[in-house]
């Protein structure tokens, strides 16, 4: 299966525009499970707490 030049180039597009806030996202997912390990939460909890809570907020 071949992907279009449109495809291609809108995806090329999209994602200069997205990397940014993937990575925000990444940092504050990690600084989170840090910040919640270090209080003694399960490893499990904030994960599901952040799906529960950014599903939310959708």
């Amino acid at each position: 299966m071949e992907i279009s030049e449109g495809t291609r180039k809108a995806f090329k597009y999209a994602s200069r525009d997205t990397f940014p806030v993937m990575t925000a996202f990444l940092v504050l997912g990690a600084g989170y499970g840090v910040l919640m390990r270090s209080k003694g939460v399960g490893w499990a909890w904030p994960g599901v707490m952040s799906l529960l809570i950014f599903a939310g907020s959708m």
